[in-house]
């Protein structure tokens, strides 16, 4: 390296360090800073986090894999953005890291530093004035699109496919292998760094490859072949190690209907975004399409014209090498056009859709944020602009006048772009009380929040409040922002949740952190004091009542009267009355049970009812139980039901839905018919049994031992659909009918079938889809068919058994069946 090259380097190197400070400030760089990231309650926050769990935890592969954050299902460091490139490295060194260690600012100026680096290569090929490579250095380094995009620091590697551009420029016959070495080298490490980067160095490798094989005839058709599967393995293989992609389809890859929402607004190159001194903001279809940010800022836009109008009369002089830049612009037109997606938008209007192939929705869908593929077609026009500039044949007095007016200009006008005036130091969460929520959450094992995977569950983010607190004793916790989810796992985790709140089952490592808009899902358990419940900084934490609180804290008085205030709620909404007067059956009351849940101490049903003689959205609902000897009356909770509105074309059935909690610890054992009921213009309370319903309330399931003479019958009809256990109970749920017979009149018990056999009476709940599924092929009511059993696993034998239904008519005739389904109790 020349002197000469070693001073502009020099000068480059401390030119762009100087301005990255100036932006972002010293602290940045401080590895144990990370005020500046949670502070900010964005990208930098979810980036923090994922990499803190994932140094925490032990190895395992894939090498990526993170189990405590988006608990159960996890996540991996590169579906946080979190690096994996530094990630893995670092984490080889945690034995020798703080507990509070960030590699982000770090990486942010050294993406800078390697743009300045490839693109002051670019700028020696055409020049060597060393005052234009410099300028246009800086304004290559600093250009809108990568300060837009620090929020995100592994989308400002830009380098990437800058430096794979450089490379290419150098290419010929005799060094094509050992540019083409380097690139694969800058592709394998856009693997570790983020996947959208990967689809850019890939293109541009691609058309490469074909250029060089069919227009330079450097290779043959099967090298060609092979240094495009190097290619791909460069990419596969570490996404297969780090996580990123798996084969067993656990991970949604796509984003349902997400192509074209964060498309390229066609006025993108103009849309200043508010950054901007001399240019407003444009509109946009929709606040998505901030993805496509390509605002070239005031002095390229400038300088974009000159170049235009500069290379119009001295194209010939010039003497680009335009069949070079071939696979460069059709790389570019490819990327710009899926950046634009099939829905073509200018400013908040779509101009028309397109019909495309199916398979380019399905890479849309993955690659959703479409609108940043602008970014090379971004890259090549202003670097375009520059070369012509600094290549045309004019005085380099004037020249030189051009390109530090258009430096000034440029910097000036985004100039918002480096406005940062970021927190320094390490963070303290200042939106929870921390201390004592790290206090308490020290005697469980899991924190479990409710609902799982909501991410602003009382404040806008605050999964990055509830997870950094978590990180404080190393806990998982069912919260966390990850780019892909695995929707099949935290679907099951969150029904066999659900099944577990109804039963009141509750392990003793976890802790439930909540919020008052679902505090009514746990009311019966509270009810019966099977929950301990604190309230700090606008959350209900419950945890078992059995659970020994080594590490306790105190609460203050306004916390404890919420509980108090909680307590008093709850007794009040489950509060019921028995009935003595005869209920009044009125046929006007139009209604359905939805669905409904029992165990030996806890009733809920969902519905919809109303009065059609007199509708009104103020309408009170009831549940009456109703046999020979008892009646009880219950009152329920409103929801709100559109979809009611939509089908009988009347506004006030808004509110006509319901959902009914009962605990039945103190009602008398038998079986009850379920009645819906509103009060009337009397203020009486009028009903119907719209579905025949019936329940039995049983204090305790006890399978009994039976003898099993019984022939297996053809008649019935029979599904086990569901079986859940964890390592006290089982639950078995489906639904048995008789062809020809209504399933109300039925009654049904569960059979296990093993080396003994043992019959199990089961609770009923509604299913309305199995009537509809047979309504063409028996034309019977099978609402009742639905049954469900929770029983205790100590309660039979340890063994194998085949599940079966035996099925009693009205007649007492007997109908047995074995179905598909086991279990396996050890």
């Amino acid at each position: 390296m020349s002197k000469k090259s070693s001073i502009l380097y020099s000068i480059v190197l401390i030119s762009v360090i100087l301005i990255f400070l100036l932006r972002f400030g010293i602290d940045v760089l401080n590895p144990t800073s990370t005020n500046w990231l949670m502070s900010a309650y964005h990208d930098w926050g979810t980036h923090y986090l994922g990499w803190a769990y994932f140094k925490e935890e032990a190895w395992k592969f894939p090498l990526g894999q993170i189990d405590g954050y988006n608990y159960p299902a996890g996540t991996t460091v590169g579906y946080t953005d979190s690096i994996p490139l530094l990630a893995i490295f670092f984490k080889i060194f945690n034995f020798l890291l703080p507990k509070e260690f960030q590699y982000l600012g770090f990486w942010l100026l050294l993406s800078h530093l390697l743009l300045s680096y490839y693109a002051m290569n670019i700028f020696k090929r055409y020049t060597n004035n060393t005052l234009y490579i410099f300028l246009g250095t800086l304004l290559i380094t600093f250009n809108p699109v990568i300060l837009y995009r620090d929020i995100h620091p592994a989308l400002t590697a830009h380098w990437l496919f800058v430096g794979i551009i450089f490379y290419y420029l150098n290419m010929d016959k005799y060094n094509f292998k050992k540019m083409l070495l380097k690139q694969f080298i800058l592709i394998f490490l856009s693997a570790l760094i983020n996947p959208y980067l990967v689809l850019f160095c890939l293109a541009l490798t691609t058309f490469i490859i074909i250029k060089i094989t069919f227009i330079n005839k450097f290779l043959s058709i099967k090298k060609a072949l092979l240094y495009f599967s190097v290619s791909l393995l460069l990419i596969v293989i570490p996404w297969y190690c780090t996580g990123m992609i798996s084969f067993n389809k656990e991970v949604d890859m796509e984003v349902t209907n997400s192509y074209g929402l964060y498309g390229l607004n066609l006025n993108s190159f103009l849309n200043t975004e508010t950054f901007s001194k001399f240019l407003p903001a444009l509109d946009k279809v929709t606040p998505h399409q901030y993805e496509g940010y390509a605002y070239l800022g005031f002095g390229f836009l400038l300088l974009t014209i000159f170049s235009l109008i500069l290379y119009s009369f001295n194209y010939k002089k010039l003497q680009f090498s335009y069949k070079k830049a071939i696979p460069l612009i059709i790389a570019a037109i490819l990327l710009l056009v899926f950046a634009i997606t099939n829905s073509i938008s200018f400013n908040d209007k779509i101009v028309f859709n397109i019909q495309i192939p199916e398979i380019i929705i399905k890479v849309g869908n993955i690659y959703r944020a479409s609108g940043r593929f602008v970014w090379l077609f971004y890259y090549l026009l202003i670097f375009s602009s520059l070369i012509v500039l600094i290549k045309v044949e004019i005085k380099n007095s004037l020249k030189t006048i051009l390109l530090l007016f258009i430096c000034g200009i440029q910097f000036y006008d985004i100039s918002p772009l480096f406005i940062k005036n970021l927190p320094k130091g390490k963070y303290k969460n200042e939106k929870i009380s921390e201390d004592r929520w790290v206090k308490l959450t020290s005697n469980f094992e899991k924190i479990i929040t409710y609902k799982p995977f909501q991410n602003h569950l009382l404040n806008h983010m605050d999964y990055q409040d509830l997870s950094y607190m978590a990180l404080k004793n190393n806990l998982p916790i069912t919260i966390g922002y990850v780019a892909r989810e695995t929707t099949g796992i935290n679907k099951k985790f969150l029904d066999s949740l659900d099944i577990e709140i109804k039963n009141s089952n509750y392990t003793t490592n976890d802790i439930i952190v909540t919020t008052k808009e679902y505090l009514n899902n746990f009311s019966h358990s509270i009810y019966y004091n099977e929950l301990e419940v604190k309230y700090l900084d606008g959350y209900y934490l419950l945890y078992s009542s059995k659970k020994e609180i080594q590490n306790k804290i105190s609460l203050k008085k306004p916390e404890k009267d919420s509980v108090k205030n909680l307590m008093y709620s709850i007794r009040k909404s489950l509060a019921y009355r028995e009935i003595t007067n005869p209920i009044t059956i009125e046929k006007g009351i139009e209604g359905n049970i939805e669905d409904n849940f029992i165990t030996e101490d806890y009733l809920e049903i969902n519905g919809w009812c109303f009065n059609k003689n007199n509708v009104t959205n103020k309408d009170s609902i009831f549940i009456a139980l109703v046999n020979e000897h008892k009646k009880y009356l219950f009152n329920t909770e409103k929801k709100e039901r559109p979809d009611l509105v939509d089908h009988f074309k009347n506004e006030k059935l808004i509110n006509s839905g319901f959902k009914c909690r009962a605990v039945l610890k103190e009602l008398d054992e038998g079986k009850y018919e379920v009645f819906l009921g509103i009060k009337d213009s009397l203020k009486n309370v009028i009903f119907n049994n719209t579905n025949n319903l019936s329940i039995d309330i049983k204090r305790k399931i006890i399978p009994k031992e039976i003898h099993l003479p019984l022939k297996e019958s053809e008649e019935v009809l029979l599904n086990v659909e569901e079986i859940l256990e964890n390592s006290k109970k089982i639950k078995i749920k489906g639904w048995a009918a008789l062809p020809n017979k209504d399933s109300f009149k039925n009654t049904i018990q569960l059979i296990l079938v093993g080396t003994k056999n043992f019959s199990i009476d089961v609770n009923y709940f509604k299913r309305e889809d199995v009537t509809q599924f047979f309504k063409n092929t028996y034309n019977k009511n099978y609402d009742n068919a639905g049954f469900m059993i929770d029983m205790e696993k100590n309660d039979i034998y340890k063994g194998e058994y085949k599940i079966g239904i035996l099925l009693t008519d009205e007649h007492k005739n007997q109908f047995f069946k074995i179905s598909d389904k086991k279990i396996i109790i050890k």
